[in-house]
């Protein structure tokens, strides 16, 4: 789930090359049409791979190598980190910030996420015993609160503006963007299948021990 999130999150990233020519081109106006326009298409994308994976949950969990025993637990997770992508997709692009000159801010967002989400941890675990779906919940509200607070700051910039208007379907500058983040995500689908075969090697040959040894390290 996390690399198919992860390759989404790597196809965009184009966008933040792309704004940064704009920029020092001196066309702010073409930066934020280009910005607008990425946005839209994450929202939509991320949208249809929250369903995609809720409509397919069960059935990729046992092509990872999910067995009837730990099936629930697995489920568990996903429940929560499903509807995180979209979030996750959104900070996936907080490079934007360090391309208008705020790497402050965007150091700022990474360790705040890190920090809400060890501290509900903490919470939903270890106080709460909500056991891994608490992990994932905690993932879902700390991407949450911060992508909103990423989208706050990149709506008030006075150097790149995120604005309604400019959120828009173009085919032509979906397609620059994706030429550009392209080959980073052809490198985690290569990954992503190395790891199925992986997972599902240590399942066939070493059980359900070898597939949580695979989880751990990975």
């Amino acid at each position: 789930y996390i690399i198919l999130i992860n390759g989404l999150t790597f196809l965009f990233s184009g966008i933040s090359i792309i704004t940064g020519i704009k920029l020092g081109e001196k066309k702010r106006k073409s930066a934020e049409l280009y910005l607008g326009v990425t946005f839209f298409w994450i929202f939509l994308f991320g949208t249809i791979l929250i369903i995609f994976l809720y409509a397919f949950d069960t059935k990729f969990l046992k092509l990872l190598g999910a067995v009837d025993s730990n099936l629930d637990e697995a489920k568990a997770y996903t429940k929560y980190i499903i509807p995180s992508a979209i979030f996750q997709i959104i900070l996936g692009q907080v490079a934007l910030l360090r391309s208008i000159g705020k790497p402050k801010e965007a150091m700022t967002i990474n360790i705040y996420t890190a920090l809400i989400n060890l501290v509900l941890d903490y919470v939903f675990v270890m106080k709460l015993g909500m056991g891994i779906g608490g992990a994932a919940f905690a993932t879902l509200i700390a991407t949450g609160v911060t992508s909103c607070l990423f989208i706050q700051h990149i709506t008030k910039s006075d150097i790149l503006k995120l604005r309604l208007r400019n959120m828009k379907p173009d085919i032509k500058i979906l397609q620059e963007v994706f030429y550009i983040g392209g080959p980073r995500l052809y490198n985690q689908i290569l990954q992503g299948v190395a790891m199925v075969v992986t997972t599902k090697s240590a399942g066939h040959y070493g059980g359900e021990i070898a597939t949580a040894a695979i989880g751990i390290i990975s």
